[in-house]
């Protein structure tokens, strides 16, 4: 199973090489003060968590994420398929459809000072995007959205988690089935406070249905998405198929069909939107790209 996060694909949580990790490590501590490396360590753990968390941005993937070249993980997954250097199996793979609302909220609101105004979120694109800012303006104007908050959440959404995870499914479904999915429930239960940003279907918010806990509170509703969403997951567990007659069928993924399996409150069936709703041609366009296959 793969849930919120790409493994192969441009966008996502790309893997770094370790000497790569470890030169990103050091520059950091060079960032805050900590520069000398026989030092180090115990100047990090001198700051303050807020200091850290701060100091970070406002990216989710800045500072950790898999390294490839030790043995767990001796080359990039893109190449590994392309090489055919697999194993593969049958794969559960979605995400969430306001995945990165939570980091917003996070980074931004919380550690960030307050919400974004238009001036700022096209100054904040400026940096992290560069030459290619005012296409992603032009994609995604802070007018479109209820706030520029909510405009910054979709690029980030967007570009790092829906549209590598479909670029993951249809590399995956080349050598074995994948079943990709999308979690959109628009009032799940939030973990943090969030006063500027509604959190909609955040980063994680599957998993209190998945495993569900008393204190959520979940509606009728969302009770009842929760006993579809635990019977697909034990059911791919035991079979490679979360298919079974007491839920809604939900179809393999194929780059033909891509089809996508909803999973909302109000409706439990596969979509054939999900390219155009998160832009996937603006983030990924090139079919011929590492990880494209036709």
């Amino acid at each position: 199973m793969q849930q919120s996060g790409s493994c192969a694909s441009d966008g996502g949580l790309t893997p770094l090489t370790l000497g790569a990790a470890e030169q990103r490590g050091r520059d950091f501590a060079a960032s805050v003060g900590c520069a000398h490396p026989t030092t180090a360590a115990t100047c990090l753990r001198a700051l303050t968590t807020t200091e850290l968390l701060r100091r970070t941005g406002t990216g989710t993937a800045s500072l950790w994420g898999p390294n490839t070249g030790p043995p767990v993980l001796p080359r990039a997954p893109h190449r590994a398929w392309a090489e055919g250097r697999v194993n593969a199996v049958p794969t559960l793979n979605g995400n969430t459809h306001d995945e990165y609302r939570y980091f917003t909220a996070l980074y931004v609101d919380l550690l960030g000072g307050g919400p974004l105004t238009t001036a700022s979120y096209a100054a904040v694109i400026g940096i992290q995007h560069g030459g290619r800012a005012g296409a992603v303006l032009h994609t995604y104007p802070a007018s479109a959205y209820p706030s520029p908050n909510l405009a910054y959440s979709a690029v980030n959404t967007d570009q790092r988690f829906a549209c590598p995870a479909r670029a993951d499914s249809r590399l995956y479904g080349t050598r074995a089935s994948v079943y990709a999915y999308e979690f959109h429930d628009p009032q799940a239960p939030p973990f943090i406070p969030a006063p500027h940003t509604p959190q909609g279907a955040f980063h994680a918010s599957e998993l209190a249905y998945l495993f569900p806990m008393e204190p959520l509170h979940l509606t009728p509703a969302q009770r009842r998405l929760s006993a579809t969403m635990t019977a697909y997951w034990a059911r791919f567990v035991a079979t490679g198929d979360p298919n079974d007659s007491r839920v809604p069928a939900w179809p393999r993924y194929t780059t033909e069909g891509d089809r996508i399996q909803v999973l909302a409150p109000d409706r439990v069936a596969s979509t054939t939107g999900f390219a155009t709703d998160y832009h996937c041609t603006f983030w990924l366009p090139s079919p011929t790209s590492r990880t494209a296959v036709r």
